[in-house]
């Protein structure tokens, strides 16, 4: 088979599977909507976590609902959407940083050393005043 129509058969096929599992909508990011998706979110991630004092079950979720604190009976931890799947640190170790479009945080982790959540203007007041009563120092 000739190259040039190797190279076409390639770039299409590729393309139409994009096309197609846009189309299905497996492109969509995925949304933490309620306290129910949020405590099994996070049981995927840290499953050896409970939420058996649901007193104490807090959580806050961008309005854009892509990022989550929340607090499991272990502590407080980050949890954020990553295309369809969900990605979640703790936050016992952190140091943070306002910026002009939301909060740095720098996690003592080498896998995940540092994320950056971008927050709504009307989210950020809330989230900072939620992120300094965690007592994390800030970053200079």
């Amino acid at each position: 088979m000739p190259l040039h129509i190797l190279i076409i058969l390639v770039v299409g096929g590729i393309a139409g599977i994009t096309v197609l599992l846009h189309g299905l909508g497996y492109s969509r990011s995925k949304q933490l909507q309620d306290s129910a998706m949020l405590r099994d979110e996070w049981l995927r991630h840290f499953p050896e976590d409970s939420f058996d004092d649901l007193d104490r079950f807090e959580f806050l979720i961008s309005s854009n609902k892509d990022r989550a604190i929340l607090r499991s009976d272990q502590g407080y931890g980050l949890l954020w959407a990553m295309g369809a799947d969900t990605a979640a640190r703790r936050l016992d170790t952190l140091r943070w940083k306002e910026t002009r479009t939301g909060l740095a945080i720098r996690f003592d982790d080498p896998g995940a050393p540092s994320v950056h959540i971008r927050l709504d203007p009307a989210d950020r007041p809330l989230w900072n005043a939620y992120v300094r009563s965690l007592d994390g120092p800030e970053l200079s």
